[in-house]
């Protein structure tokens, strides 16, 4: 059970709202809430994230992870709604060509501030639950953290991974999360074609 399920059903139990209570305040039915609460279904779209934890007396933050906050000293906090361009898609799977194009924009809410956003396309991250048509959005910086997921450009060639710097041996590997894709390894020279566009802030599940 993740730490999402675990303070689904601990609010919930809280405040003594039935599974289908919940399901009718937030639209879905009764099974939904039981795989929400049994880990089943952990990315949370925006359109559910946010009338889900106000029936719960809390917020998409806490929820999500994004704070740290007592259940017993739960606040209301004001969410904030940015627009976010969308650019355009990002591979999950091999690199494809990187072009950006304007697309539209899109709501981001939250404490997230990114500054554009991008399609999924692929299965390489399905194990950090990121899937094929999924919107990303991403916060440019040009260095994430060793683990951190960073859209990274190759040449001209775009991609969503996993990044690990091993600078003893003058080495980057961008790790997929699925174990049928073998990591991108770059070493030396080969170093100077990459270039970190962003890390991966948050995403939206189509879920």
């Amino acid at each position: 059970m993740s730490e999402i399920s675990k303070k689904i059903k601990a609010l919930r139990l809280k405040y003594n709202i039935s599974m289908d209570d919940l399901a009718k305040k937030i639209g879905k039915n009764r099974a939904t809430i039981y795989r929400y609460e049994n880990g089943d279904i952990e990315d949370l779209p925006m359109s559910i994230l946010k009338p889900l934890a106000d029936a719960l007396h809390t917020t998409p933050a806490y929820l999500m992870g994004w704070e740290e906050c007592s259940t017993d000293t739960i606040q209301t906090l004001p969410i904030t709604k940015i627009k976010v361009p969308i650019l355009g898609t990002v591979a999950c799977g091999q690199p494809i060509f990187a072009e950006e194009h304007l697309e539209c924009y899109v709501d981001a809410i939250g404490n997230i501030h990114p500054d554009f956003a991008l399609w999924a396309k692929g299965d390489s991250m399905i194990e950090a639950r990121i899937f094929d048509g999924d919107l990303i959005f991403v916060k440019k910086q040009e260095m994430v953290e060793n683990g951190e997921i960073a859209v990274v450009l190759i040449d001209d060639e775009v991609t969503l991974k996993k990044v690990l710097y091993e600078p003893e041996k003058s080495r980057l590997m961008l790790l997929p999360a699925n174990k049928n894709y073998l990591p991108l390894i770059y070493e030396g020279e080969d170093l100077n074609k990459i270039r970190i566009l962003g890390k991966a802030v948050a995403f939206q599940s189509n879920l």
